[in-house]
């Protein structure tokens, strides 16, 4: 703890001089989870400045799209912007802000519902693609199991909030037909 404490100090050195610009070129990258990773520190280690360097790396612009129920996915790298999203719902469980719990509701449901083949998982190429039309976007490199991993994480705590069962199914569907069934067991 001590460590990873000393590293949030140091992320949040980084992010406290960034302006505006500096924040969106960071925003613009692959930059993994994280906000995630920060709010969970925060909560071990109570310290404003690892709450603070998360936040910087919540992308709100893509939070207030999908707050707001809008399918803003078309090209969005799908490794990237779901463990945005386990940010967001960890950011929930940190401050209890109702506004990330329900961008992270709306983006499962978007997810799901226009993005997702009938085995769990989504995405070409770990892209998503326009809302709806996965056929014909299909090629061999779909339902990667990065996207698939991440977006199990994200089902199981929409599921520890709510207790809403549709989260057990589908997390029940794509362990099965997108986790185990990737794996030799040879």
């Amino acid at each position: 703890l001590k460590v990873a404490s000393k590293l949030g100090d140091w992320v949040y050195s980084h992010t406290s001089k960034w302006d505006e610009a500096m924040q969106k070129t960071v925003l613009n990258v692959e930059y993994g989870g994280m906000n995630d990773c920060l709010y969970q520190l925060y909560k071990n280690t109570n310290n404003e400045n690892h709450l603070s360097a998360a936040h910087s790396f919540d992308e709100l612009a893509l939070f207030d799209a999908l707050y707001n129920g809008e399918d803003i996915l078309n090209g969005k790298h799908a490794n990237t912007t779901i463990p945005k999203i386990i940010g967001a719902l960890n950011r929930y469980t940190v401050t209890g802000e109702e506004y990330y719990l329900q961008t992270a509701v709306n983006f499962w449901e978007i997810v799901i519902e226009h993005h997702t083949y009938i085995t769990g998982g989504n995405s070409e190429w770990e892209h998503f693609g326009e809302s709806g039309i996965l056929d014909a976007e299909r090629t061999s490199c779909n339902c990667e199991t990065c996207n698939t991993y991440n977006m199990l994480k994200l089902t199981r705590t929409l599921f520890r909030i709510t207790g809403d069962k549709k989260y057990c199914d589908y997390y029940e569907n794509t362990f099965i037909n997108a986790i185990l069934s990737s794996q030799n067991p040879v």
